[in-house]
Parts: C-alpha cells; structure tokens; sequence
C-alpha cells in the first residue's frame, strides 16, 4: 500500500491511499462510527505568531534569546486571498520572517522547531487598533511555548533592557532546570528552561 502526504499549516500528515473503499471502512470504524486504527501521523513543525508589532518580535527573538532569522520577506502589500483566521489582510503591509533555534549541549547540538511570524507592518490597520501594552492577555485559548535556552542570566539581563514583561524566575519544582516564565512583546508566555545538571560528588 502506497502512501500520501500533504502539508497544511505546517502540520505533515501522512495517510494510507489505494486501499479499497469498503475494505477500508469496515477495518477503521469502530462501533461508535469513528476512526480507531486509521494510519496517520503529525509532527509539529513549526509555530505561527500573528504581530501588529512586529520589529519588537524581531529584536526579541533574534538579540534577547539568540535565535537566528532564517528568512525574511521584508514587507510587501497582502493579496486579496490573505487571511487571518477571519480577518482580510488586503491593503495592510506584511512581512514573514522565521526564526530558527540551535544549541551546543554535551550530547551535541540540537536543532529546535522553528517559529514564524506574520507582521502587519501598519499600527493604523484595523487588525491592529487594539494592540497595547497589554497584549489582549487572557486565560482562555493562552499559549504557553516551552523554549530550551542557555545563559540564562544573560537572557534575562536583555530581556530587562528590552522591557519585557518576567512574570517568575528560578529554580523548577524539580531543580532539575531554572526556569523563567516571560512575556514576548505579543503577550504570548514563554517558558524559558535551562537543565540544571551538576557533577554528582562521591562519598
């Protein structure tokens, strides 16, 4: 059996194809009417951030936690067919810039998931006329982004002449990691970790 993908939102989804049509139905729907063994897969790729602010969400990403800017469009007008959930980019100026994180750790480097962003680069667009200070935080539907860093003191000193908004920082429960828990300038938490690991002394 052959299979097939397909990307959509950055999401890889890998289905099974050419099996017949009733074969295939009477081995996948459970008694309930749903899918119990269908032979799907998703990975994350990568993480979108919509920013009306989106020279802070630079400097942020790229001098405060070191992040390398993979790609940048430099701005051009939207299309007619640009959306945002439910709101028409058309008119608006926008720029994609992705950002990718690496690390050099004693097993060797790591390469994290990358994250985009789309900015409307125009504070007078409607999309963008409630943007403040408080970022339009809330409980509900929050994202919290789990970032593995190193220096944390470092990070923490840029973040304080940035003005970015720590909400906690120190040890974990655990103490197996310092952890910061910081604001990014679109109110989007980060929880920034760095492993705790110390040489465990003999008797």
């Amino acid at each position: 059996m052959r299979q097939s993908s397909l990307i959509i939102a950055g999401i890889v989804v890998i289905a099974a194809a050419h099996a017949p049509a009733d074969a295939q139905q009477t081995r996948n729907r459970g008694a309930g009417g749903t899918y119990v063994d269908a032979p799907i897969q998703a990975q994350h790729v990568r993480t979108m951030i919509v920013s009306c602010k989106p020279e802070e969400t630079i400097k942020f990403y790229r001098d405060v936690l070191g992040m390398d800017v993979l790609s940048d469009d430099g701005g051009k007008p939207a299309v007619a067919s640009q959306y945002i959930i439910d709101i028409p980019l058309q008119g608006a100026k926008t720029r994609m810039v992705v950002f990718g994180g690496k690390g050099e750790y004693p097993a060797g480097p790591i390469i994290g998931s990358r994250i985009g962003m789309l900015g409307i680069d125009d504070q007078t667009y409607a999309a963008c006329k409630n943007a403040s200070a408080a970022n339009h935080r809330s409980l509900h539907g929050a994202v919290i982004m789990p970032i593995r860093v190193s220096n944390m003191p470092e990070i923490l000193k840029r973040a304080k002449v940035m003005g970015i908004e720590v909400i906690k920082t120190g040890p974990s429960p655990s103490k197996l990691t310092n952890q910061t828990l910081l604001y990014d300038p679109n109110g989007i938490v980060l929880e920034l970790f760095e492993l705790n690991v110390t040489e465990i002394q003999g008797n």
